[in-house]
């Protein structure tokens, strides 16, 4: 998956996407961060320009360079997956993941497509998913949300724009499906956590006499049979 700006994280994004929201409960309907205006904040149905805005705010601030950003949600989604291959299973998520949803009705003005959604993902304290995103839906613009099951039944791609961090390995609560064939954890990452029982990718692989590698390049992770690697 390629990854914006390296020296920002999933946390910097959701930072963002929290100081964002504060400000517009206090009553700010053009929150501002990094130099960057969400003046489409008050507009219900601003989902895409919402998430350019949070990206762009936590990557560039004010130089705004996000490329692959478009019109609308669909676009930019046709634009993403163009270059990375996306997941569309919430069980390998994490806080912070971009999530486009498909077809909801409707029409873009400018690429005439239906503008389908987007929000970027929260996992609050009760264990559910939610969804920072501007939306429609009861006229709520600018929002943090539990996302509905009926937009889970539409989600179309989940992406990583920011890697996760390198602040000590990532703990996930409860046992997480891992994608050995490009899992974008990394290698110490734990894998689930039982107590104070901890697996991570590594000894997980040697458990079933697998190996971990690393592409230099993309930095995904691969996790396979030793005589794949032979």
């Amino acid at each position: 998956m390629k990854t914006l700006n390296g020296n920002k994280t999933h946390k910097d994004l959701l930072a963002t996407c929290d100081e964002a929201l504060r400000q517009y409960k206090a009553g700010d309907r053009t929150p501002e961060i990094g130099g960057v205006v969400f003046d489409g904040a008050a507009f219900a149905g601003r989902c895409q320009q919402n998430v350019r805005e949070a990206v762009e705010a936590t990557a560039y601030g004010r130089e705004r360079m996000w490329g692959e950003a478009s019109c609308c949600a669909t676009a930019t989604h046709q634009r993403l997956k163009g270059h990375s291959w996306p997941s569309r299973s919430l069980g390998g998520a994490y806080p912070g993941d971009v999530v486009y949803l498909g077809p909801g009705g409707g029409r873009c003005d400018i690429c005439r497509q239906d503008p389908g959604h987007v929000g970027i993902l929260h996992h609050q304290a009760d264990g559910g998913w939610y969804l920072w995103q501007n939306t429609v839906y009861n006229g709520l613009g600018l929002c943090l949300i539990r996302l509905r099951p009926e937009q889970q039944a539409r989600i179309v791609g989940i992406y990583r724009l920011f890697p996760l961090g390198a602040s000590g390995p990532a703990v996930y609560h409860g046992e997480r499906p891992v994608n050995w064939h490009g899992s974008y954890l990394k290698p110490d990452d734990v894998l689930f956590e039982d107590g104070e029982h901890f697996v991570n990718l590594r000894a997980a692989a040697a458990a079933e006499g697998s190996i971990v590698k690393v592409d230099p390049v993309s930095g995904k992770v691969f996790v396979g049979p030793k005589e794949w690697w032979d």
